[in-house]
């Protein structure tokens, strides 16, 4: 039977970390796997969450299960981090998922179950893993325009386009905040035009936001989810703990639907359930347990907040001075539009040859279509990262 099976294609994430594992290079970089590095190349656990966990450790009695569902708790605590206390919940069907991606698997497959025929349109360019997941669950899924690589904007006016040419009741993924991989946001205004479309046309937004916290600051990031949430009489929310709380591993997560009436909500959440269920029973219980711990006591939420914020700075810090090198070096103003955007991650305009030359010759491993972990630079190679690029740049110009 198994010799049927075909070798699937690469992640192209994945393995470009299997090849920098590969790489001889001293001074090497991961600018691929998106993960947050301190100024020694680590990716270190917040301070907040060890508390937790040495308080936890202490403290827990037992390891029995969770229920499909989760702990409830935590997701009184995550919603109340992502929609504020002026939106109410009692519309928000809601359980704990298996980090980001496995929210997302469960809003989908819900979404199937409820409408097969709906298309799922997804920005273009945007996560990796997103067609597959909805593929999988069985979805037609399509692209609209977003980003400009030309000039680092963002195609509205053909994304509205889109929207008024879809079907009622198709489906469509937005990024709350800090846009993966452009690192590009529509301004409040567009999400308004956004919304409004969205109204008119009966469409039903699915909102992936991964990095609350790391744009512009926890309230500001959170906007375009509340104003969603406000407006929307039913959307989708896949949210993710692993960047903004460092537990990438512990994969934790959750997944909601906002309905019209609170007994609609009360069905979708028992759908999430049971979809939950199906695929690996119970949810993973340590990771959830340590967020819970740290929004619920104020002392270390605090602190909390403060550590993300200083990783929001320091990611700010390295766009400017990466801007500001690469303006040094090449004597342009070819990537000055890196010091505007926000998050994690940005696309550099780099051609494939110029980025296997900077894997092969540099050590500095880019994904294919140039997108750059912001997060994974430290300032010691900022200079010289800069430097094999402009290097590269007048290479293929001359």
């Amino acid at each position: 039977m198994l010799e049927t099976l075909q070798q699937p294609k690469p992640d192209k994430i994945l393995s470009l970390s299997a090849e920098f594992a590969r790489c001889a290079i001293p001074g090497k970089l991961n600018l691929g796997i998106g993960v947050f590095r301190d100024n020694a190349g680590n990716t270190p656990i917040f301070a907040s969450i060890k508390d937790a966990e040495r308080e936890k450790l202490k403290t827990e009695k037992t390891k029995v299960y969770v229920s499909p569902e989760g702990d409830p708790v935590f997701l009184d605590h995550i919603l109340d981090l992502l929609l504020g206390s002026e939106i109410e919940k009692n519309r928000f069907g809601r359980v704990q998922s298996v980090g980001g991606a496995g929210a997302l698997t469960l809003i989908a497959r819900v979404l199937f179950d409820a409408n097969p025929n709906a298309t799922v349109y997804l920005p273009d360019p945007t996560w990796v893993n997103h067609v597959a997941l909805f593929e999988m669950a069985g979805f037609k899924a399509a692209f609209y325009p977003y980003y400009n690589h030309q000039n680092a904007s963002i195609r509205f006016e053909e994304l509205i386009a889109t929207v008024e040419n879809a079907k009622s009741n198709d489906i469509f993924l937005v990024h709350g905040c800090c846009h993966n991989p452009t690192g590009t946001d529509l301004k409040k205004e567009q999400w308004r035009q956004l919304v409004s479309v969205f109204l008119s046309k009966g469409i039903l937004p699915i909102v992936d936001i991964a990095y609350q916290g790391f744009g512009n600051g926890l309230e500001e990031d959170a906007w375009a989810t509340r104003y969603i949430a406000k407006m929307m009489p039913e959307a989708a929310f896949a949210y993710s703990c692993s960047k903004n709380f460092g537990i990438y591993r512990d994969r934790v997560g959750l997944a909601a639907f906002l309905s019209k009436t609170e007994k609609e909500a009360k069905i979708a959440q028992a759908q999430l359930g049971v979809s939950a269920r199906n695929l690996y029973s119970m949810p993973p219980n340590h990771g959830s347990a340590l967020v819970r711990s740290v929004l619920a006591d104020q002392g270390l939420k605090t602190a909390w907040a403060h550590e993300l914020n200083e990783m929001r700075v320091k990611v700010q810090s390295l766009r400017k001075n990466l801007a500001s090198a690469l303006r040094l070096h090449i004597d342009a103003p070819t990537f000055d539009f890196l010091e505007t955007q926000i998050g994690m991650f940005s696309l550099l305009p780099l051609s494939a040859v110029v980025i296997e030359v900077l894997r092969r010759e540099k050590g500095f491993f880019l994904v294919g279509d140039g997108r750059i972990n912001m997060a994974g630079l430290t300032h010691d190679v900022m200079d010289n990262f800069a430097k094999a690029i402009a290097q590269q740049v007048r290479n293929q110009t001359s």
